[in-house]
């Protein structure tokens, strides 16, 4: 369960499947795969969004996205809210794939991608927009001497315009980021 804003308390069932293989045929060579499925949802809940119930509210009626604004209006103080019922969670992936492969060189150069996917997340309680699936795809270079290492790190190598949900309903129609785009990353790690 999951304690309301303002009071109450939603109760959540989360139901759920992973696989993970990692294949290292040799010191400093190795191979991951990981599938995941997970399915959640709000169960004889009412949770908050601010704002309230739908997306479409702050657009006067027959205006906005699609010509679908209500002409509610902005609503904070949970006025107009979905009903007690079932809702699947917002911004989650019932899919994801991971993929990564590493190589380390014996003079300590190391090279690694990383490919990520996730599939569609619904946007708000009542599917009035979905995120779409997105790939991400990072790429790393690595020097290690005993007592440091140095890195540089590509991310978002294919640039794509990928978005971040909150992770909360209480923001899901107000609040939702762009992932950054390709850029570079670099550290410096000494061990003492």
């Amino acid at each position: 369960s999951r304690a309301e804003f303002g009071g109450g308390r939603n109760e959540i069932e989360m139901d759920g499947l992973e696989a993970e293989v990692v294949y290292q045929p040799r010191p400093g060579v190795y191979l991951t795969a990981n599938a995941s499925w997970i399915d959640g949802r709000f169960v004889n809940s009412a949770p908050s969004q601010l704002g309230g119930r739908s997306l479409y509210d702050i657009w006067p009626e027959g205006e906005g996205p699609e010509g679908k604004g209500t002409g509610v209006g902005y609503d904070f103080w949970f006025v107009n809210q979905v009903p007690v019922g079932t809702y699947d969670i917002s911004g989650l992936s019932k899919v994801m794939l991971n993929a990564s492969a590493a190589y380390l060189f014996q003079n300590g150069i190391g090279l690694n991608i990383q490919a990520m996917w996730h599939g569609p997340q619904w946007g708000n309680l009542d599917h009035e927009y979905q995120i779409p699936a997105q790939l991400m795809i990072n790429l790393a270079a690595t020097y290690s001497r005993p007592g440091w290492e140095i890195g540089l790190e590509c991310l978002n190598v294919l640039n794509r315009l990928n978005w971040i949900h909150n992770g909360d309903e209480w923001m899901n129609n107000q609040l939702i980021s762009v992932e950054p785009p390709l850029r570079f990353e670099g550290y410096l790690k000494m061990r003492f």
